[in-house]
């Protein structure tokens, strides 16, 4: 890495001492190196600082809007599919309740004279309390 740094050093310093020498040579001779060339790099450079300084930025943000959306779609997505997993998983989970807790079907020859009336008398209170809060 040291070697990166020091090469990298050297090579800048090479360059600004051929850059004075270059500009010493032009003002002491009057002449200057490329001069037909100039107005065209000029241009040029022009034109690549208004895309870095304009167009640039500019497909940024569109990336990053195209980006923000595709995210949003992922997150929409995978909290869709978790939603309808968990949705699975508790119809899994009622239905085999349903199955343990189920009452009987048919009313059975089993059930005893007891029971009936408990059910008859809990049926009569219920209509009762029904009645007594639809007269209020």
């Amino acid at each position: 890495m040291a070697v990166f740094f020091i090469v990298t050093l050297s090579v800048s310093i090479v360059g600004m001492v051929a850059l004075l020498a270059l500009k010493r040579y032009e003002l002491s001779t009057g002449n200057v190196f490329l001069s037909s060339v100039r107005p065209a790099l000029g241009a040029w450079a022009h034109r690549a600082l208004v895309w870095v300084e304009y167009s640039a930025p500019a497909l940024a943000r569109r990336a990053l809007r195209a980006g923000f959306l595709a995210a949003r779609v992922v997150i929409h997505s995978t909290l869709a599919w978790g939603v309808l997993a968990a949705e699975r998983g508790l119809e899994t989970a009622l239905k085999s309740l349903r199955r343990t807790t189920a009452p009987p079907q048919k009313e059975s020859a089993t059930t005893s004279h007891f029971l009936r009336e408990v059910a008859a008398y809990k049926q009569e209170i219920l209509k009762r309390t029904r009645s007594e809060t639809t007269e209020e």
